[in-house]
Parts: C-alpha cells; structure tokens; sequence
C-alpha cells in the first residue's frame, strides 16, 4: 500500500510538529508518522522552556537585547566544549527569533518566563530577563488528540506557568501559596511546561491545519531515487507502507537514550532515560545508507533520579525515572561518592555531573556510583522529587556509620564529611563548594525559609536515610546528524542530501555543543521551521 505527501516528518514530537505547521501554511501536504502510540516526544516530558535571544516578546516589552549579545553568550557557554560551527550558530541566532514570532503569528502563543539566564547570570551577553518563553494551551483546542497528548510525570506542578512559580517565590513555595490556582487550572485542563508547549503544537498542527498523523508506525528506512530521499517504508503492525515524499523527509525522531550503545558511546558507566521510552537511534540507523555525517559536539546532558518502585511510563509497562535535580539541593541532605566525599555544589546538578564524569588514573569512576544522604529533617519537610512518597525501601540507620555499612560507602569518611559539611551550614556557607550562591540554584532548589541560605541545612537529626541515585538521560546527546542552515543533512565532504533534513536531538550540537536550558526546545522548533521553509521553496528538486 503507498502513499504520497510533500514533507514527510517522522517523529511526532516538538519538532516534526513545527515543520508540518510551517510546511502546511506554506501550502504543501505534510504527513507526520509516530512509531509510539502519544504524541509530543521528549519536549513533552521537559521543563517546556524555549531559549531565544533577541525574540520578539523581548522587544515588545522593551528590553534590550541583540543578536551580537546572544552569540556572545552562547560562545560563552560552548567555550570548554570543544569547536564549533560559527555558520550555524550565526543561522540559529538569526532565525530562531523569526520561528518564534512566526509559530506565535500561527496561535503557538509564546510568553516570557520573566527568567533571566538561569545557569549562567553573569556571564557576557546575559541578559537579566526575556530570553527563556513558555506556551500555555487550553485542552478544549486540542479537540479529538486532546488524549493522544503526552503529558509529563515529571512536574507535580502542571497547569501553573513557570512566570507564576517564579512570582510565588520558588517551586517549593508556589505548591503552597498557589495551590488553589493549581488546583483550579487542574480542573479546567490547562496545559503548561513541556506538556503544554508539545500540546500547542499539535493543536495548530493537527487540529487547526487538520495535517494527518499516523500513530504506532515506525519508520524503518528510507526511500531514495538516485541521490535524492524521496521517501520512507513505514511499519505499521504486520503492514508496511512505502510513502513518497515530493519535497523531502525530515527526520525528527530524537537521540538514542534507550538505546544500549548509549553509555559506552558517551563515555559514562551507565544511563537510564528520564525521558519517553522512544529514543532507540533511529535516526543514526535510518540515515545509515544515505552517506549521512553523524558529528560529536559536546556530550550528554544528563541529571540524577532513582529508579520508582511502582511507577510505569505511561501507556507502557516499562519503570518511570524520577529526576532529583531541583530536590539535591535542598537542605538537610548531600551527595556523597563511596569514599563518603561530596564532589559538587548539589544545588545545581550540572556541578555534580562533571564531576560523576571525571576518571582517575585507572580509568575508574571515582564519583559513582553515589548516594544522596539526609537526616530526619529532610525527609519531614520535603518530597523526594515531584513523584511519589518516599520508597518503602529506603535505607535508614540511626547515625551515620550504620548508614554508611548498609550502603557500602566508607563509614569514616562519611562521619567526618557530614561534620565538615554542618559547621558551614549553620552559618548559611559552603566553603568546600560555594552551594547556595547561585540564583538560580536559591530560587528553584531551596527553601525559602531556610535561613542563612535557602540550599543549606545541617545533618544532625536521626534516623539518617540513603538512596542511591542513578544517571538519567534527558534526550540530549552528543552525537547527531549534521545539518546546514536549511536544516539539510549533510555529507562527511558536507555536501547536502537532496531531499533529507533533520531537526532537534536528531541534529548534532554542533551550533552549541555547551548546555542551555530550553535550547533543546528551541532548535527543535528553529530547524523545523527552516526544514520546511527549504522544503516549501523546491530548492534542489
């Protein structure tokens, strides 16, 4: 059975969303195929934040910023993480701000977070505010997909923005002070975060522009006449379609976090993804015939959690993750290797994850595995993440040294970093790690009644409890496709594939190899747009 379109998108997440919006107002017939059985991808389970330097809503509020300010930052950023690509960087700085206000002109309503740089606040070319956007969604508009939507277990503060919780003083106050309103937005099925960012999408797409999507069929190679892809064999159950594609296909199907290459490949001793069980490399496998380049840039962005005892991603039956990055840093709890050592500022998870990286003179991990330690206190007052209660299994011991022998971490060095760690404490200081002195870090990990330091409380209350933490995937990978400013795949000589394009994590860092809240989102938005604009133009046919 065949079929014919003229972009052909695979992957229904953030991506091929945007690609087929700006593909069907651009009057081409666009066609979306999803292997899974929901729609919204890895930008679904995310924070839902969208880094744009120089945007549009930054000018209508008149604040300043620049293209020349923005590239400064982000080659700030990328300057411990190896070369690269000062052509596409240039591409994204000046076309990113133009997908923006494009989608939102197409009812994708973007909004600031009122959140200024959040990793990186002095850095050149920072910005105090305006650069991180949101999207917010009614479920009325999401019609007859409103239940194909995927939502995110990850955030127990859905249907509030991230501008509200900023106001409210802080993700652990806002559930407080703003609980009415949660519960309120709850009830009337207002989207926010990654559901309601991938929700807004598919609601212009699917719903308003009416561009068809086939769930549960899985793209398994492409289809090419001559050196051009034309199109695409898709599996669907015991069937198999070839679909032709006039202007060209798109592959938006996301990095390799399932995969079992995933953790020899980016040099760590294990990972286990946070995010939807989907990212198997296809896009690495299904370019494979095709001549197409795969580039390293950068390396994993990766965050700890633990492994739920009891819940399952939803729609399947496989173990959900929980992400801790924001509860490390709260206080009355540090993160410790087996030798009982901390090895970073726990209250921002990027400190803690280079160093988890970091081998010794064997080759060995001397930072992981590691445990998140706490005493009564912390326990009492928090939750652990935005998940569940607290597991049934959770180690606990009435001091330290007990503790330390049913984890197999070294007693000794435990005690005496647990000692070390409160005398600083209770004065509100880390001189060890500097914890606590980031903003970022005392708004969205602290507590705001903590005084000194929101991040920043002593052990000194049994019983003491451990859990061992795991290393958790988000999506983001080193290695990808590598594309040109239309978003088209390229060769090893950089010759563009007629006919192939790729989009977010399927498209190599090589413009930002460094970290950058929410630019995630916004590539995957920018080189969708760019795909289907080239697409759209019959460039190369």
């Amino acid at each position: 059975m065949g079929r014919e379109c003229d972009l052909l998108c695979i992957g229904g997440g953030l991506g091929g969303l945007a690609a087929a919006l700006r593909a069907a107002d651009a009057g081409l017939e666009a066609l979306i195929v999803e292997k899974s059985p929901l729609i919204g991808g890895v930008a679904a389970y995310s924070g839902g934040v969208v880094w744009v330097g120089n945007n549009h809503l930054q000018r209508q509020a008149g604040l300043e910023d620049s293209a020349e300010e923005t590239t400064r930052y982000l080659r700030w950023v990328a300057r411990d993480a190896g070369a690269f690509d000062e052509d596409l960087l240039a591409t994204f700085v000046r076309r990113a701000p133009e997908a923006v206000e494009y989608f939102d002109g197409l009812g994708v309503r973007f909004q600031s977070t009122g959140l200024g740089d959040q990793y990186h606040p002095d850095a050149p070319g920072s910005v105090p505010g305006g650069r991180i956007l949101e999207v917010t969604v009614d479920g009325e508009a999401l019609g007859p997909v409103r239940d194909r939507c995927r939502s995110s277990p990850h955030f127990r503060l859905l249907g509030l923005t991230h501008d509200e919780v900023r106001r409210a003083g802080g993700d652990l106050i806002a559930g407080e002070v703003l609980a009415e309103l949660h519960r309120q937005r709850q009830e009337s099925d207002f989207w926010t975060w990654g559901p309601g960012l991938s929700a807004a999408f598919a609601a212009a797409t699917l719903v308003q522009r009416e561009v068809p999507i086939l769930l549960e069929a899985r793209c398994i190679e492409l289809v090419r006449s001559g050196d051009r892809v034309s199109g695409a064999v898709v599996e669907m159950g015991d069937e198999r379609r070839e679909i032709r594609a006039r202007r060209g296909v798109l592959v938006a199907t996301g990095s390799y976090g399932n995969a079992p290459f995933a953790a020899e490949l980016e040099g760590l001793p294990e990972v286990f993804e946070a995010s939807p069980p989907v990212l198997d490399g296809d896009a690495l496998a299904l370019v494979e015939p095709t001549g197409a380049a795969r580039a390293r840039a950068g390396q994993a962005f990766t965050i700890f959690g633990y492994e739920s005892p009891t819940e399952r991603h939803p729609g399947t039956d496989l173990p959900l993750h929980r992400e801790l990055s924001r509860a490390l840093g709260l206080p009355h709890a540090i993160v410790v290797n087996r030798a009982g050592r901390r090895f970073g500022d726990e209250s921002f998870y990027g400190f803690l994850l280079r160093a988890v990286k970091e081998r010794d003179a064997s080759g060995q991990f001397p930072n992981y595995p590691c445990y998140l330690i706490g005493d009564n206190r912390y326990r009492t007052r928090y939750r652990l993440g935005d998940g569940e209660e607290w597991p049934a299994d959770l180690a606990q011991a009435p001091n330290l040294a007990d503790l330390a022998g049913a984890l197999g971490v070294d007693a000794g060095g435990l005690v005496e970093q647990v000692a070390a760690f409160n005398d600083g404490a209770e004065e509100g200081n880390d001189p060890a790690f500097g914890r606590g002195t980031l903003p970022y870090s005392r708004l969205r990990a602290g507590d705001p009644n903590q005084s000194p330091n929101p991040n920043l409380g002593s052990l000194r209350e049994p019983p003491f409890w451990g859990l061992p933490l795991r290393l958790l995937g988000t999506g983001i990978y080193s290695t990808g496709l590598l594309i040109n400013g239309d978003a088209q795949v390229l060769t090893e000589d950089r010759y563009p594939i007629d006919g192939l394009y790729a989009t977010g994590n399927a498209a190599a860092y090589t413009e930002q190899p460094g970290y950058v809240g929410g630019l995630a989102n916004a590539r995957a938005i920018t080189y969708g747009y760019l795909a289907a604009t080239h697409a759209a133009s019959g460039a190369g046919r």
